[in-house]
């Protein structure tokens, strides 16, 4: 069985993540009705583990909390060990929204639109938790400007087009404002 910490310091298990997940889901269908077409499974691994997943899958080593895969039959949501209960809810939620670009073909090959429409639908999920998630500590330290700039523009489509519009975007695979009208 994996194991992490808590935000209290307290160790929780494989079954504390999967119930995290369990929320982030309800909340993405209430939110969006986001429902999956195909299993998606989340697992527990090293720092080391993911940085591996990461080279594979990216061709470069980075830094990341998580991962998503898709693993043909399905989908698997990795995160790294030892992140706290709200780096969690701020992780499992991005990567839930990379799990259903996937499943639905959103965002097509732009990284910068990809990570920021998984970047907006972490902020939304956390918001329901009163969690600070670890997209805003990126956009306001400046961090990671792919992530940053694409939440940056998705935050600006939901304020001219509200949620549907961002979800339009999404899903026409364009920023192009003229789509959206």
């Amino acid at each position: 069985m994996h194991s992490g910490v808590d935000y209290e310091g307290h160790p929780y298990a494989q079954h504390t993540v999967e119930e995290i997940m369990d929320t982030i889901v309800d909340d993405l269908d209430l939110l969006f009705s986001f429902r999956p077409s195909k299993p998606v499974d989340i697992e527990v691994v090293s720092s080391r583990q993911l940085n591996q997943m990461c080279q594979r899958d990216h061709g470069k080593s980075m830094r990341a909390n998580g991962a998503c895969l898709d693993e043909r039959n399905r989908i698997v949501i990795y995160v790294q060990k030892g992140l706290s209960r709200d780096s969690l809810f701020s992780t499992i939620s991005h990567e839930y929204a990379h799990a259903w670009q996937f499943m639905e073909g959103f965002c097509g090959g732009n990284w910068q639109r990809r990570e920021g429409f998984a970047e907006w639908v972490c902020c939304k999920v956390c918001e329901l938790h009163d969690i600070t998630p670890n997209a805003e500590y990126r956009e306001t330290t400046g961090t990671s400007g792919l992530y940053a700039n694409g939440l940056r523009n998705f935050k600006v489509l939901e304020e001219m087009y509200g949620v549907q519009g961002v979800l339009k975007a999404a899903r026409s695979n364009t920023l192009n404002l003229d789509v959206l009208k």
